[in-house]
């Protein structure tokens, strides 16, 4: 019974995910949680030290901007409203363009 427990847990070959394009996201600042905005296709990374939010195409993974004076560990955007809001002291919140 055991060995069967273990085959039911072995990921299937090949996997469901594959890497389909990576950039480099470097400069100045760490980084903790990023946010994907599926409705907006925007990708969130939120930096600290110096705090700033990048912002990317998330269907090309382009550069689509950056948020200046947002030292965040996390993002959302809110679906309803259309704004974004940063984990930061004190919190951000911003409207982004569609």
């Amino acid at each position: 019974m055991l060995a069967l427990v273990g085959l039911a847990q072995q990921p299937p070959n090949g996997g469901l995910y594959r890497v389909s394009k990576t950039v480099r996201v470097g400069g100045a600042g760490t980084f903790d949680t990023a946010f994907a905005d599926i409705i907006a296709r925007r990708l969130y990374i939120p930096r600290k030290n110096p705090g700033r939010i990048t912002v990317f195409n998330l269907d090309t993974l382009e550069p689509a901007g950056e948020i200046p004076d947002a030292a965040a560990n996390g993002v959302v955007v809110d679906p309803k409203s259309g704004h974004g809001f940063a984990s930061s002291k004190p919190v951000v919140m911003w409207a982004p363009s569609r």
